[in-house]
Formats: structure tokens, C-alpha cells, sequence
């Protein structure tokens, strides 16, 4: 027990020498994300499927050493497959008709989203560290073409970046935590992309 205790504690001093001493700054970033594969949806007979492009700023405030909370918007746009009953060739639409593959419901949407990421800043030289982050993010669409899908949802966030100079590249999964429509749900999605910090 005595071992495991020390060896934590070297551990924990390890990681509290590696962290960051930083000021509070600004961050902007844009990125691109793409949905992974979910096989529960409702009527959708493969994952559904959708892609977007964000742009997101927030500030971040260390609260001790290396140790950070930022609270962000983002602008987002999303494209969305939502799904519709297709599949083998055997099987048949309400009105007898058979369904092939393009016969798909798509539909776009543009909207805000609020996060709010705890995280910790790893320095590993003078010219680069690394961040390892997590937190809620809510988005909401304020413009929808498709009156049946849900406009809020929410999503738990993990990811991390490194950062070069002020540049960084970060990468992201995202849980997705609601559903697309009520009896369909969403899928969760993987984000990458590059950001600036001021």
C-alpha cells in the first residue's frame, strides 16, 4: 500500500512540475466534423450520418497551475442524413415501392453552440505543450430546413491539442447525449481542427 501511495504521489508531483504556468488569453479555432457510426436508429436501416464546419472563441481562465476552465461559443453548419426505411432489395416502401439507395432524407441546419471545457496544460518544451480537455457542450439550430428534427442538443466533450508557438491543432469526440428526432438517435461525432491563441 505504501508503494502505491508513493508511487501516486511521485506521479501527481510529476504532472504538477509538467503543468503549464500560463496567462488568460482568448482562443479562436475552426474545425470540421464528421458523425461515427451508429446503428440505433429509429427507422434508418444504417448509421446515420452528417458533416459540419465551426468556427468557436472562447477565453480561458487558469485556475491554478496548468489547470483551466474556457467557456466558448461556436458557429456551426451541419448537414445532415437523417435517414429513411431503405435497404435489400426485397424490401418495399408504404406504397409498394421498392427503395433504393438514394432515396435519402437530407436536410441542413446552422445554429450557435455553448461549451465550457475544464482542461490541463502540459509543457513538454519552449514551444510546444499539450492540453487534455473535457466538458458539456449545448448547441441549438436557429435555422432548419427539417421541422421534425430536434434543434437543441447536448454533447459531453474529450479531447486534446498541441500547440505550437500560438497555433494549435485539436481533436475531439463528442457523446452525443439527445436525440436527432424521438424515436432516432444521433450519432456521435469526431472534431478536428486549428486555432490561435492571442
Amino acid at each position: 500500500m505504501k508503494r502505491i501511495l508513493t508511487f501516486v504521489l511521485i506521479a501527481l508531483a510529476g504532472i504538477s512540475a509538467a503543468m503549464a504556468q500560463r496567462s488568460n488569453h482568448f482562443t479562436v479555432d475552426l474545425n470540421f466534423n464528421k458523425s461515427m457510426s451508429v446503428k440505433d436508429g429509429g427507422y434508418a436501416l444504417e448509421p446515420l450520418d452528417f458533416w459540419g464546419i465551426s468556427a468557436t472563441g472562447g477565453y480561458r481562465f487558469y485556475l491554478i497551475k496548468g489547470l483551466y476552465i474556457t467557456p466558448e461559443a461556436t458557429l456551426y453548419y451541419e448537414n445532415h442524413d437523417h435517414g429513411v426505411v431503405y435497404g435489400p432489395p426485397e424490401l418495399v416502401g408504404v406504397d409498394g415501392v421498392k427503395l433504393e439507395k438514394d432515396d435519402r432524407d437530407r436536410t441542413s441546419e446552422a445554429g450557435i453552440g455553448l461549451g465550457g471545457m475544464l482542461g490541463c496544460n502540459l509543457i513538454c518544451s519552449d514551444i510546444h505543450s499539450i492540453d487534455i480537455f473535457t466538458g458539456p457542450y449545448f448547441d441549438c439550430a436557429f435555422v432548419q430546413k427539417d421541422d421534425l428534427i430536434n434543434r437543441p442538443s447536448f454533447k459531453w466533450r474529450f479531447g486534446a491539442a498541441i500547440t505550437f508557438s500560438h497555433v494549435y491543432i485539436k481533436g475531439a469526440f463528442d457523446l452525443s447525449l439527445t436525440n436527432l428526432m424521438d424515436d432516432l438517435g444521433e450519432s456521435n461525432s469526431f472534431t478536428v481542427g486549428i486555432g490561435y491563441h492571442f
